[in-house]
């Protein structure tokens, strides 16, 4: 997603390879909260000069090219969950900077459910479960 002047947020596809292209270079920042190991270079080609991919998902390795990388003097950074404090905080930061996630909230019934959707790249959103839904 990316968040236009005018305060609109624009999807951006990132199996589009056109609409990956048209934002080649436009980004300073990524937020990336995928579990999973998937190529990260057309992601990483949408940064500028200096940008940071900070990912979140901490997937078992990065399909990333060195080129890339290093052409770009591009950052890769992490991010653990933290405490209550910096959970807080970095959530308080999210509403003051209207930063939202699109999620599928499921109950624990549905557990099973998610997990087959997920193993059949069935999903749009990340799943939350909500343990008080029946």
């Amino acid at each position: 997603m990316h968040k236009l002047t005018n305060g609109e947020v624009e999807v951006v596809v990132s199996t589009d390879s056109e609409q990956m292209a048209a934002h080649r270079g436009s980004l300073d920042f990524i937020l990336d909260t995928v579990s999973a190991v998937y190529p990260i270079t057309p992601v990483a080609e949408t940064l500028k000069l200096n940008g940071t991919i900070c990912s979140v998902g901490i997937p078992d390795h990065f399909e990333i090219s060195p080129f890339t990388m290093a052409a770009k003097r591009l950052s890769l950074s992490s991010s653990g969950a933290g405490g209550t404090r910096d959970v807080r905080e970095m959530l308080d930061f999210c509403a003051e900077h209207d930063i939202t996630a699109d999620v599928e909230v499921v109950a624990p019934a549905e557990i099973n459910e998610a997990l087959t959707r997920l193993a059949g790249n069935d999903v749009r959103y990340r799943f939350v479960i909500d343990m008080q839904r029946d």
